[in-house]
């Protein structure tokens, strides 16, 4: 019964804004409850403390090419998320020509812009002239008592509940009269410098500290191709270097693609051959090297099952994540292993195929399996050492030879075609030293990811409590 109680609240009629569905004024009395209520400093609805101003971009379809590639910068929602998880400046990736400006809107800065469809309530502020679509709102402030970078912080602490506002539907999105009946604390001047400034240093640290662990990240490679002893060739691009002659013998019964048979693969293998190593062809280090199978639509299953299933976007950064995966009525064969590869090897876009290369790092459930757009690698543990190979295969220079491999209208690429691929086959104690290393380096770099993370954890209850006045 108490737990019926506590799904039961009222409200007047004068408090029903444009909205019948119960779920938004739960959002709302819970804003209330836990936020608004706790705080001794005034609240007032967003509408009265700024005026909302929605982007817009009229033409449909809105990837015609012909309004775009001018001098105008657009902003999409994506360009906005990014931003607003380390509080930058925003990024944009497109332009709008003279014929995009008119079916938009050129918004001048200062202003802070708000994402309302899609990824609900992230912001960002705009500190340029630019245009946007009606996915994303602009926030001005009525008058200096409220700052917009108090609003920006305030917000994104808020974010939680401003994501519970928006309807279920097909695609999450806010109104602005929705958007309006947030409830914002506006605490006094010198409270909210104060809040700003302090975010703005512990910003600076959290990104200080991601920036260490991409650095540390990104000198995997550079690490691996100097213990291996590959020097990266220097390919020229020009008319003479892009011509090239094939013997009749080397295509007979193969691939007649000119591009397979290009200098540039020519150079990326010359320069595998000559690393300080053996070399071995991938079949000969591994047990299994095999694409996984796809379901039928049918045979999934929307609750947890006994039949995990990964697929292409179960994992977390280099790694398989199984609380990503989805789950089928029965099991689909081929189980996973801990310290299995995962290859994606189909994709829409050319470009993405053998370029996604994850590790399972964790022991999975029995009868784990793995969809058709996956080739799986195991490797024979006394002959190669999984985080090596899996190291290599991470290597720009292997992602393009897996590339290569690509076949059809779909651009799939199979087992068969990429066993022969050649890689440096040190002693197992040599594999076995190189990937303890990397490891290391990791765990250095996760390290600081997550006191990036404890800082701004802390940081985030300092702002709490700030606001509430405590």
């Amino acid at each position: 019964m108490s737990e019926i109680n506590n799904m039961l609240f009222y409200i007047n009629l004068s408090e029903l804004e444009n909205r019948l569905d119960p779920l938004f004024y739960v959002a709302i009395k819970k804003m209330q409850k836990e936020v608004v209520n706790r705080s001794k400093y005034e609240c007032i609805d967003l509408i009265k403390a700024c005026s909302i101003n929605r982007g817009r971009f009229g033409h449909r379809p809105r990837n015609d090419p012909r309004f775009y590639g001018g001098e105008y910068p657009f902003v999409q929602t994506g360009d906005i998320v990014k931003a607003s998880e380390n509080n930058d400046s925003i990024q944009y990736t497109q332009t709008l020509n003279e014929l995009g400006l008119g079916t938009s809107k050129l918004f001048h800065p200062p202003k802070l812009l708000f994402t309302i469809a899609a990824n609900i309530g992230d912001t960002a502020i705009l500190d340029y002239p630019s245009c946007f679509p009606d996915s994303i709102v602009a926030l001005i402030p009525h008058n200096d008592n409220l700052s917009l970078e108090y609003l920006n912080i305030y917000l994104k602490h808020i974010k939680p509940y401003i994501e519970a506002l928006a309807p279920y539907s097909a695609q999450k999105n806010l109104n602005n009269q929705q958007l309006a009946q947030i409830p914002l604390i506006v605490p006094p001047v010198e409270v909210q410098e104060e809040i700003v400034f302090n975010m703005d240093k512990v910003y600076k640290l959290k990104q200080e500290k991601e920036a260490k662990a991409e650095a540390l990240l990104g000198s995997i490679d550079d690490y691996l191709l100097n213990e291996l002893g590959i020097n990266l060739p220097k390919y020229n691009n020009n008319l003479e270097s892009r011509m090239f002659s094939v013997g009749l013998n080397e295509i007979t019964n193969k691939r007649f693609d000119p591009d397979y048979y290009s200098t540039h693969y020519t150079m990326l293998n010359k320069s595998i051959e000559d690393s300080y190593f053996d070399i071995d062809e991938i079949s000969s280090v591994v047990s299994i090297i095999k694409g996984g199978k796809t379901p039928a639509k049918n045979d999934y299953s929307k609750r947890g099952t006994e039949f995990p299933l990964i697929k292409a976007g179960s994992y977390t950064k280099d790694f398989i994540n199984l609380k990503k995966v989805g789950y089928t009525k029965e099991y689909n064969g081929n189980e996973v292993e801990k310290n299995d590869i995962f290859i994606l090897s189909a994709a829409h876009q050319s470009q993405y195929v053998g370029r996604q290369i994850k590790f399972l790092n964790e022991i999975p459930d029995t009868h784990t399996s793995y969809v058709g757009e996956l080739i799986c690698i195991r490797t024979i543990p006394e002959s190669c050492n999984p985080m090596y190979l899996f190291s290599l295969l991470n290597l720009e220079i292997y992602k393009s030879l897996l590339n290569r491999e690509k076949t059809g209208q779909t651009s799939h690429i199979y087992g068969r075609d990429i066993k022969n691929i050649k890689i440096p086959s040190p002693p197992i104690e040599k594999q076995n030293e190189i990937a303890q290393h990397i490891e290391e380096m990791r765990k250095q770099a996760k390290q600081l990811q997550e006191e990036a993370k404890k800082v701004l954890e802390s940081a985030k209850r300092y702002v709490e409590e700030m606001i509430l006045g405590e």
